[in-house]
């Protein structure tokens, strides 16, 4: 007869440091930014990787290397996140026209970005202007 009462390892994606689990529940999902495609991580620094330069992933519990995407145009790789590999979109005034970017880069004169996560400057309209 099987042993029904085996400790069971966290799912791929999650980890526990918790000694002495008695539930699922003590499993925790990687953060975003992080995969993991092992069971049994017992830490999130050491288990829980983190995604390659230039690439994020947005979703918890991310299982393979796969979850991990490049940034997208009109967003960067923020350089100064620590902890995970984030994707932010550009500020109004800024764009960045290609993927896996880790700035944006500000308008010229007579160019603008109406929205946050604007791929591209656009021209001043006819009767407006821009002087930055």
């Amino acid at each position: 007869m099987p042993n029904s009462n085996a400790c069971k390892q966290c799912g791929k994606g999650r980890w526990s440091n918790t000694t002495a689990a008695s539930e699922s529940r003590f499993c925790l999902a990687c953060p975003t930014g992080r995969f993991q495609n092992e069971t049994g991580g017992d830490s999130m620094e050491t288990d829980c990787t983190k995604c390659p330069i230039g690439r994020a992933s947005h979703s918890l519990a991310s299982e393979t290397i796969d979850n991990c995407i490049a940034c997208p145009a009109g967003k960067y790789m923020d350089a100064s996140a620590t902890s995970a590999a984030v994707c932010k979109s550009c500020p109004k005034g800024f764009a960045q026209p290609n993927q896996a970017s880790f700035d944006c880069m500000v308008c010229p004169v007579a160019k603008y970005s109406p929205t946050l996560g604007s791929p591209l400057c656009l021209n001043c309209r006819p009767g407006t202007y821009g002087t930055k």
